[in-house]
């Protein structure tokens, strides 16, 4: 390399060049030789405890041994990819110093001037447990944002804080077995019973709870069954029954609910969670307006995801409302969507750290964002 060159590097890396690591090597082994320069007081600090390190080493150093083996032990410690070995009678110093493209000296290493490799990222017990939650296959897959919004939001949690997770669940509407495991919604009535949204929840209950309490999270979880589906006319119409009956029915869903698992739930209806049916429909008027504008607010919502929406979710609608129309197909769209924002709203306002573990078709979890930001993750369905 160019004189010039090796003079640069040195100096923009404060390196110690060859004059100086001699004569810096013989105030290690003798004090008495003193030095043409002077050090900073943390350098001299380090030459001290190296001097006392040396003096220690080189009286178990044999005869034999390369002269600077007490110095090289010494950097060994500090630098894994340091060694050497004996070529004809002399000892040669090997290091990876790419990024330096020129060989250093030994008090360059000794006094630790040189970056050391860090390696890949240890990975903690908990970070651990974070990414294999993530990653099970109870879930759809998760995309990246969502797995850093969760990761944030785990790592932002005290001792004293208490995670809300809120599953929101559809209404027992009738549906038939297709095949093990594997339903299709008919629509033709509201039954009382679990529906087929809440069973998933409650199927994977346990693999949730037990992973917070593992990682040593304080949390709640509700499982709030969509009241505010009983405010649709068209709705109503279908099931040929009254928004009172609805609900009475919604509330005997409740009870079977909270009895059918040992897990700790809140099973409230979905508008109870922040201000009641009044202020849905006020968050909700705001939000379907919105959306009627095609402003999709913080979500990565655009055109062409409301049309892969509506070819996802057709066959589903097709049963729900009848008579879909392409325009009536969009409207439908709008209207669910101005739904889960009001979800999204009601949830973020009501709790400041929270999560949605939702199980109905994860295509419209992007429109609990439209107003929010927080993580959303969907559990594998099997329902057409």
């Amino acid at each position: 390399m160019e004189v010039k060159k090796a003079r640069k590097i040195i100096k923009t890396n404060k390196l110690i060049n060859k004059k100086r690591s001699r004569e810096i090597i013989k105030y290690i082994k003798n004090k008495k030789n003193l030095l043409s320069f002077k050090l900073t007081k943390s350098e001299l600090d380090k030459i001290g405890k190296i001097r006392k390190e040396y003096n220690i080493l080189n009286k178990k150093t044999k005869g034999n041994s390369p002269r600077n083996l007490p110095f090289y032990e010494i950097i060994k410690k500090k630098y894994n990819n340091f060694s050497w070995s004996k070529i004809n009678q002399h000892y040669d110093i090997k290091f990876n110093e790419k990024y330096l493209n020129q060989r250093v000296t030994l008090e360059s290493l000794l006094l630790e001037k040189i970056k050391k490799e860090t390696g890949p990222k240890k990975i903690n017990k908990k970070e651990k447990s974070i990414n294999k939650f993530l990653d099970s296959n109870i879930f759809v897959k998760i995309n990246a944002e969502n797995k850093r919004l969760f990761k944030k939001l785990l790592n932002s949690l005290d001792k004293n804080d208490e995670l809300v997770i809120v599953s929101p669940v559809c209404p027992d509407y009738s549906a038939v077995e297709k095949a093990p495991g594997i339903f299709e919604f008919t629509f033709k009535r509201l039954n009382t019973n679990i529906g087929v949204i809440t069973k998933k929840v409650l199927f994977n209950l346990r693999t949730i709870h037990s992973f917070f309490k593992s990682i040593d999270v304080k949390f709640k979880h509700i499982v709030a069954i969509g009241d505010f589906e009983a405010l649709s006319k068209d709705n109503l119409k279908n099931l040929k029954i009254t928004e009172k009956q609805f609900i009475s029915k919604l509330k005997i869903s409740q009870k079977k609910l909270l009895e059918a698992t040992k897990c700790k739930i809140e099973v409230p209806l979905f508008t109870e969670i922040d201000g009641g049916v009044k202020n849905w429909k006020k968050i909700y008027k705001k939000n379907f307006s919105k959306l009627k504008k095609n402003d999709y607010g913080k979500s990565k919502i655009n055109k062409k995801v409301i049309s892969e929406i509506a070819q996802s979710r057709i066959k589903l609608y097709e049963k729900w409302f009848k008579n879909i129309t392409k325009k009536r197909l969009n409207e439908i769209i709008t209207k669910q969507g101005a739904e889960y924002a009001t979800m999204g709203d009601m949830v973020s306002n009501k709790h400041k750290k929270c999560i949605i573990i939702g199980a109905d078709h994860f295509r419209m979890g992007e429109f609990y964002k439209v107003n929010s930001n927080f993580p959303v993750l969907y559990l594998k369905n099997k329902y057409q």
